[in-house]
Parts: structure tokens; sequence; C-alpha cells
């Protein structure tokens, strides 16, 4: 049986931690013929570990946060990714999304945003809203389309939503979001 250790190592005067691997050994024959535990880095491992534990959750963070947002009259309960893991997966592998669902995004500074679509199965339209809750921009998106889509000026949000909700819902350029974190 494969048993794992894991390990903290001084590497020129900082800690690093790394993995000993070893197949019903004990501890004193996994030295190398310098004497030094025999170690795999952890990173990878790591990596791999989070991936298998807690990918589901991961892969499906709409789940976990959401906020309620009202454009005109319309209230909405939608995932919220306000951290750098949550924005770079966004929708991504997703294959359905209920009608009034998407996603909100909040940069940590307003900025001039740009949004592509990898790995995202669903076709978007995507909101560029100002720290002001001003909707400057509303723009199809295609699924897998590697492409990113800038917003004309500098934006504090952005919203997904499917493709043509914007429309069906009268929403325009110009119109105000309300209740935003």
């Amino acid at each position: 049986m494969t048993q794992l250790f894991l390990y903290q190592k001084s590497l020129e005067k900082s800690f690093r931690p790394v993995i000993i691997v070893y197949r019903k050994k004990p501890f004193n024959e996994l030295q190398n013929k310098n004497g030094e535990a025999e170690v795999i880095r952890l990173l990878p491992s790591l990596i791999l570990l989070t991936v298998l534990l807690f990918g589901n959750s991961i892969l499906h963070a709409e789940d976990d946060d959401k906020v309620s947002i009202k454009i005109g009259e319309k209230m909405l309960n939608i995932a919220y990714a306000d951290s750098p893991l949550e924005r770079q997966l966004g929708l991504m592998y997703r294959k359905k999304m209920c009608e009034d669902c998407g996603m909100l995004f909040k940069f940590e500074r307003s900025k001039i945003a740009g949004i592509w679509m990898k790995n995202t199965y669903i076709p978007l339209d995507l909101a560029y809203i100002t720290k002001d809750g001003i909707i400057v921009d509303i723009k199809p998106l295609t699924p897998h389309d590697l492409v990113a889509v800038n917003s004309p000026e500098p934006v504090l949000y952005a919203l997904e939503m499917n493709q043509g909700w914007f429309d069906k819902q009268n929403i325009r350029v110009g119109d105000k979001v309300d209740l935003l974190p």
C-alpha cells in the first residue's frame, strides 16, 4: 500500500511544502545517497487533490454565493463572482441555466474589462455596468469563443444572462441596476 506524508523542508531559509511518497518502506529507508529525504513537490499534487475533492463545488459556484439585484421592476437572485477564482471560472462547464439565472461579476476596481467564453457551453448576453449601476453596453457572447469582449469604458460589474434575456425584459444600455453589492 502506498502511503503519503506531508513534510516541510527548509530550502534556502524558506519553508516549502513537499510530499514524501513511499511504498512499504520505513522512514529511514526513504533517504537518498546524500541522506536527504526523497520528495516530490506538493503543488501539483495539491492542485489535483483540490480539484478531486472540491471540483464540483468550484465549478458550480452559483450554488454557494448569490446576490439579489433589481433591474427596472425585475428582481433577480443570481450567482455572484467577486473573487479572482470565481471570476475566472464564471459560467464555465454549465450545459444549461434557468431562464432568470445568470452571474454577476464584481471586479476589484473599475477598469476596462474583457470577458471570453472559454469552456462555456451556453450562449450568453453580457451587460457591462459602471460603479453607479448604469448599463453601458450589452453584447451577445458565442459559446467557446476565445476572443475577449471588452467594455467600452471602465466598469465595476459585468452581468451574464441567457442570450436574449435583456431583449425579452426590455432592458437597454442606459438602464440602472439597483442593489449592487
